[in-house]
């Protein structure tokens, strides 16, 4: 099996369902060589396996390629719940009379799509904070990821500092944070 690149090109032969994008299709030395030039660094593709077993992959630009990770990460993370949680996924095209049915109301309290976003920045600081210092995770920790978060004020006196000096070191430690979150 091999993998067949299609590649963004204006003056490619092939072109997109919509007819507005241009491709070139690479394959073996020929997208080998493009992928590791100047111009094919840094390129994003989408990849799947079509019914021969060949892997395609079809250039993207980035920001679409940004959505569909998230989108991936999102279904992962529902499946991950749902195996935590014990519940069963059905599919709307699953046969109905192979289904038994418990008796379900949406809570319209709760939008999933946020509390997802919620999770996965939540997740992503965690994260983020294991690279600090101990002082430093402590610190965020008790004034950022706790349920019932201090103050900057209720800080300093617990450790015995000013509210200015905690102030300053949560402010250095959000700047190294920064760049990891973003």
């Amino acid at each position: 099996m091999q993998t067949i690149y299609y590649i963004k090109d204006a003056n490619g032969v092939l072109l997109s369902t919509d007819c507005k994008t241009a491709f070139t299709a690479l394959q073996g030395k020929a997208a080998y060589k493009y992928l590791n030039s100047e111009e094919g660094r840094g390129k994003h593709f989408f990849r799947y396996k079509d019914d021969h077993g060949n892997t395609i992959a079809i250039e993207v630009d980035e920001e679409l390629f940004r959505r569909y990770n998230r989108e991936q990460k999102a279904l992962a993370y529902r499946e991950r719940r749902n195996q935590e949680s014990g519940r069963t996924v059905i599919s709307l095209d699953s046969q109905i009379e192979d289904l038994m049915f418990v008796e379900c109301i949406a809570d319209e309290a709760v939008n999933i799509e946020i509390e997802y976003e919620e999770q996965e920045t939540l997740e992503a600081m965690r994260h983020s904070v294991s690279l600090l210092s101990p002082a430093e995770q402590d610190m965020i920790a008790q004034l950022y990821l706790r349920d019932e978060p201090l103050t900057e004020r209720e800080y300093a006196g617990l450790q015995g500092l000013s509210q200015t000096t905690v102030n300053y070191r949560k402010r250095r430690a959000l700047a190294k944070l920064k760049p990891l979150i973003a």
